[in-house]
């Protein structure tokens, strides 16, 4: 994909919502809106940009105001500016084609052995991009405590309408 191999040649550059959704905007729909269910990064940064607009606040505000501030979730954050963040657990992901990710051509295969930092065949996926890239879509830092915090205040209906929680628990086969 064009981001992919954008995001890789540049992996430390920042890229804004809107440069992020220019590289997407042309691409076809996977479905007619409201008949499936697919998970897509894209769908979370319109997400954050419809948030941001709706508000006139930084998406990173936001999240303090009305999440971990008041849950009290004190090593949680978003991360767009590219923090050094010490102690941060590293992950990391297989770089042989069939395990790196399906689906993705084997050109992003070819920029990633590239670009990512390999141990033991292995890609450190920690700092491979600038955290402003998936923005909305992954730029959450958190502790394992914070992440059972919030959780817990998501499943208690502390955090959305009960109507809100209903129609995230069900379940489409």
């Amino acid at each position: 994909p064009f981001w992919a191999a954008q995001a890789l040649s540049q992996p430390r550059r920042a890229f804004t919502s809107t440069e992020i959704l220019s590289f997407v905007k042309y691409l076809p729909l996977v479905a007619v809106p409201g008949t499936k269910c697919e998970y897509t990064n894209t769908n979370y940064v319109i997400m954050g940009v419809i948030i941001e607009t709706l508000t006139g606040k930084p998406l990173a505000q936001v999240i303090a105001d009305r999440v971990t501030k008041p849950l009290s979730m004190t090593s949680t954050f978003l991360d767009m500016e590219g923090k050094d963040i010490p102690g941060l657990a590293h992950g990391y992901i297989e770089m042989d084609t069939t395990a790196f990710t399906t689906g993705i051509p084997s050109a992003f295969n070819a920029l990633a052995s590239v670009y990512l930092t390999t141990v033991k065949g292995k890609a450190d996926a920690s700092y491979t991009y600038h955290p402003s890239n998936p923005g909305a879509a992954g730029a959450i830092v958190s502790s394992s405590s914070d992440m059972a915090r919030f959780s817990r205040a998501l499943m208690d209906g502390l955090l959305i309408s009960s109507n809100a929680l209903a129609e995230m628990r069900k379940f489409e086969q």
